[in-house]
């Protein structure tokens, strides 16, 4: 039996032994509703834990894996070593920059050294990495401020889709953030970053590489009519309804766009639609999703994913790239579904 190091875990973060989960199964914290257990599992609600946390699991021998709202990853049913720190929730915040607040000082700093491009009457919304897209959007629309109306139907946390630059319907998150502040686990500091130094592309930002945690992200939105800033959220929420199997639990779309071409597509043309793995099954209402009837596992997951694969480069010679990420698979037992 493993030394139950949760009391040492609290004492060192300063919160209570119950904020600390121990074997907690990742499928109850995943849309895809798979995974096996965390051996510590936490979601705290303070930015100064979020903080403290990568220095006491290196002082502990504890690994450490971040999630956002587990909507865009398949974790193996093996489940995750050392520490899960899941920033959800429990930790979401978003507010208006008023003129005198120091971030924006800092904004206009970079643009007057020509670092940064600011679009002009624009306001700045400050949301913390887990605040819900959803949220975020209503806070907008509320305020009058336009530009996510198609994040309001996006599943997932702002820093989840900083991370991956996520989008839709002609959106992404490039479009709207100018500045993001995220921890160094490794020296402890809290970087910021400024416009393209996020080095954003498609389905992807410098924070896929980089293993710093977000923390909070501002965006620079254009004023808008509430009532016609609320009129898109909807339509766009009706055209998921329309075409999305928002009925079962998936975890998004599961591969990039490739070149040329569109993955459901290829995967619908390729007679994929309908194919199971145990419980894991491609969407018969949108070809580009994988959901769950019930009782799939990580395994099935996978395994599906790299019969779409194989499938679909026989057929049509393109080689389908997930855009969900793989969590908790080893090399020696198959590796996860990637590049070719």
């Amino acid at each position: 039996m493993l030394l139950d190091l949760r009391p040492e875990l609290a004492r060192r973060l300063g919160i209570p032994p119950a904020g600390i989960l121990r074997d907690e199964p990742l499928s109850r914290h995943t849309s895809m509703g798979v995974g096996g257990p965390a051996d510590y599992y936490i979601a705290p609600q303070e930015a100064a834990t979020i903080c403290a946390l990568p220095a006491v699991c290196r002082e502990l021998g504890l690994p450490l894996t971040v999630l956002g709202y587990g909507t865009n990853l398949v974790i193996a049913d093996s489940g995750l070593r050392g520490v899960v720190l899941q920033i959800d929730r429990n930790s979401a915040a978003v507010r208006l920059l008023e003129p005198d607040d120091p971030l924006r000082s800092l904004l206009r700093e970079r643009e007057r050294a020509g670092l940064l491009r600011l679009a002009p009457g624009g306001s700045y919304v400050l949301a913390s990495s887990g605040t819900a897209l959803g949220q975020l959007a209503h806070f907008a629309q509320r305020h009058s401020l336009s530009g996510l109306e198609a994040a309001h139907g996006i599943p997932g946390s702002v820093g989840g889709a900083l991370f991956m630059n996520a989008g839709a319907y002609g959106f992404q998150m490039a479009d709207v953030v100018v500045m993001s502040r995220a921890l160094d686990t490794a020296t402890g500091e809290v970087r910021v970053r400024f416009g393209e130094e996020h080095c954003f592309g498609y389905r992807h930002s410098c924070y896929a590489e980089s293993g710093d945690i977000i923390l909070d992200v501002v965006m620079c939105l254009p004023s808008g009519a509430p009532d016609e800033i609320l009129a898109r959220m909807r339509d766009f929420s009706e055209r998921r309804r329309e075409s999305q199997p928002l009925d079962l639990p998936s975890a998004g779309s599961v591969f990039k766009r490739p070149t040329g071409h569109f993955a459901g597509k290829l995967i619908a043309d390729a007679g994929l639609q309908g194919t199971r793995v145990g419980d894991a099954e491609i969407s018969t209402k949108h070809a580009g999703f994988i959901v769950n009837r019930g009782r799939a596992s990580a395994e099935d997951v996978r395994a599906l994913v790299m019969e779409v694969q194989r499938t679909v480069d026989r057929l049509f010679g393109v080689w389908l790239t997930p855009e969900i990420r793989f969590l908790g698979w080893a090399e020696e037992n198959g590796g996860i579904p990637g590049d070719r």
